[in-house]
């Protein structure tokens, strides 16, 4: 079985969010729209173990608590080394690389991997991802529009109450998720 590694921006991930929520709830979504770690991580584990983690940005204690479940976790690391690290110590056996992320920074690594016979998802929201990573991603692996499961990888807070939710999480379906 092809090991499966995550590369998580949660910066790229958090702002492209915040911009969706103000599109679609509002401009007071902005500040209280939050991820919902725990079906993101299911989104692009697709039902896959996880061999290894890499997670850049900021790390909050939902995060952590998510990091947590898995193993061989690099929080607050770079995410290019660490690309570079994987593909170079797996290159008898290919893993898969799910990257959470629209950054076009991370084209290049993507390349290199699939060059290597990696298989290749890209995780992002849709208006944040660079277009030419996202057709890339498209032709030569899956692109998951992060847009098409944003009520389930997303609630919104109040601000002034945190423990009060305005809007929760809906059941993740991952039936519609590209294979």
């Amino acid at each position: 079985m092809q090991k499966t590694f995550l590369y998580w921006d949660n910066l790229n991930l958090y702002t492209g969010a915040q911009d969706v929520a103000v599109a679609r709830e509002g401009a007071a979504a902005r500040r209280q729209v939050r991820i919902d770690f725990q079906n993101l991580l299911l989104l692009a584990q697709a039902g896959r173990p996880i061999y290894r983690t890499t997670a850049s940005g900021k790390i909050n204690r939902a995060f952590q608590n998510v990091l947590a479940q898995l193993h061989n976790v690099a929080a607050g690391e770079k995410l290019h080394p660490n690309m570079l690290l994987d593909r170079n110590n797996h290159l008898d056996a290919p893993g898969a690389a799910v990257l959470l992320s629209g950054n076009s920074d991370f084209l290049d690594d993507l390349m290199r991997l699939h060059a290597k016979k990696w298989r290749v998802e890209l995780l992002s929201w849709e208006h944040s991802c660079n277009n030419e990573m996202q057709e890339w991603a498209q032709e030569n692996g899956v692109f998951v529009a992060l847009d098409d499961y944003y009520k389930s990888v997303t609630y919104l807070k109040e601000t002034e109450h945190p423990r009060r939710i305005l809007r929760p999480v809906v059941p993740l379906d991952l039936s519609r998720r590209p294979a």
